[in-house]
């Protein structure tokens, strides 16, 4: 009996010491890398165009992987290049591509690419997985609704919501 207890005992003890000690946990966390979108959300003071672009969303996910690329300057980690693409799913093909750079502080993402300037992304940052949420208005969605091939005339003058996008590595 006494066996029993001490080996039960002992190997709880190792399985806690093996589930504590995570490799990632000695790494700072970083945005640098490749981030795989799985998922995105867009919330406005429209819901019909809500359900439009979400709709937009799940099919483009359908058809495409959606990454977002994070280049961190040697010299500043708080700045760096981005891009991001959507590679065909069967083909690994990518079909689009946009280039930027962005600066990163404690509490926001800035990002600044070819289509759309100036986006401050608000985030939730561990070592594998990314939340941003976007402050958007009709100017950032005609860019994601054209991009994904809708009409942006869909998107109504005076538009504003939040983009969630939910990344992991």
């Amino acid at each position: 009996m006494n066996k029993n207890i001490i080996f039960l005992s002992a190997l709880f003890i190792l399985i806690g010491l093996n589930t504590s000690c995570d490799s990632n946990e000695d790494k700072p966390v970083t945005v640098g890398g490749e981030w795989i979108t799985v998922e995105r959300l867009l919330s406005t003071n429209d819901s019909s165009l809500d359900k439009n672009v979400n709709d937009l969303f799940l099919e483009d996910s359908k058809d495409y992987i959606v990454k977002r690329i994070f280049e961190v300057n040697a010299n500043d980690p708080s700045l760096g290049s981005i891009q991001t693409i959507a590679v065909d799913d069967e083909t690994g093909i990518s079909k689009r591509k946009r280039i930027g750079v962005y600066s990163i502080t404690p509490d926001s993402i800035f990002i600044e690419d070819e289509n759309i300037a100036d986006m401050r992304q608000g985030y939730l940052l561990g070592h594998k997985s990314l939340i941003t949420y976007t402050k958007v208005t009709k100017k950032e969605l005609d860019v994601l609704v054209s991009e994904m091939g809708g009409d942006p005339n869909t998107v109504r003058d005076g538009t504003v919501g939040i983009l969630k996008m939910r990344e992991m590595r």
